[in-house]
């Protein structure tokens, strides 16, 4: 290899490594928009008076998040009923999945108990809880890419759950002869 060859070899890679650390110098300090929603759902959207269920807060996001600060208790009224907390957090618990084309992060946030004594319609409260999104910063020169060494950039955000009816009906009557059939004692 000819000496002028060698030089051109050298001044090429100094000027990749160049280009390559204002390319990623330049998203280090870029903030993500994240694309995130809270789902609702319960076992049974019928409710009988007098009985509880089990609702759950679903949490869909397309970065990774780490931390979910909850409503507090006073949040937590339920019209003719009563709603409390169940269980919290997703003990790392998170799994992928796919919606549409898109990837997401998911995790059951929380989990509530609801109780309705009076038939009709119940709404349940809209909860906002407060959740802590991580993502990893680029590299910011050749070194630290080549050795793995990472920067993670924390942000929070407010997410709303959306509206949440539950039906709530009596008891279906049952006559003696099904309660006889099904061991019940008369």
């Amino acid at each position: 290899m000819t000496y002028f060859m060698r030089e051109r070899i050298r001044l090429f890679f100094c000027v990749l490594l160049l280009f390559c650390g204002f390319s990623v110098s330049g998203k280090a300090g870029e903030t993500l928009k994240v694309d995130c929603w809270m789902e609702v759902s319960s076992a049974s959207k019928t409710l009988y008076v007098g009985d509880s269920c089990l609702v759950s807060y679903q949490l869909f996001s397309d970065l990774p998040f780490n931390k979910v600060i909850y409503p507090s208790e006073k949040d937590l009224k339920v019209k003719h009923g009563t709603m409390h907390l169940v269980r919290r957090g997703n003990d790392g618990a998170t799994f992928r999945v796919r919606r549409g084309n898109k990837i997401y992060y998911s995790a059951v946030v929380a989990q509530y108990m609801v109780a309705v004594d009076r038939e009709g319609k119940c709404k349940l409260p809209d909860l906002t809880f407060q959740i802590s999104f991580y993502y990893a910063l680029p590299a910011e020169d050749f070194f630290s890419q080549f050795m793995g060494r990472q920067k993670v950039q924390t942000f929070t955000k407010n997410l709303k759950a959306k509206d949440f009816f539950l039906d709530v009906t009596q008891k279906p009557r049952r006559s003696t002869t099904e309660m006889m059939k099904s061991g019940t004692i008369v």
